[in-house]
């Protein structure tokens, strides 16, 4: 909570026809912006491998490449 850096990793299943969500708040973290990034083995994933859409509040990914499929994605957060 000190520093609004966040991490996290799931596992892809593109089985699932519904996206990952992760919850953060712009008001009280993020309040003047923060940068996100999205990587599978150290690789940034391209826009054409998912759908990311975001509100103030939550963070939702849809993994579309079935080259990811059960592979790890790491989530990275900071202000």
């Amino acid at each position: 909570m000190d520093t609004a850096e966040f991490k996290a990793q799931f596992q892809v299943d593109t089985s699932i026809e519904a996206p990952t969500q992760i919850y953060f708040s712009t008001e009280y973290y993020y309040p003047n912006g923060f940068y996100h990034e999205i990587t599978c083995e150290g690789v940034t994933l391209l826009e054409e491998q998912m759908t990311v859409t975001m509100d103030s509040l939550y963070l939702s990914i849809q993994v579309i490449d079935p080259a990811l499929n059960g592979k790890t994605i790491q989530v990275y957060f900071n202000a």
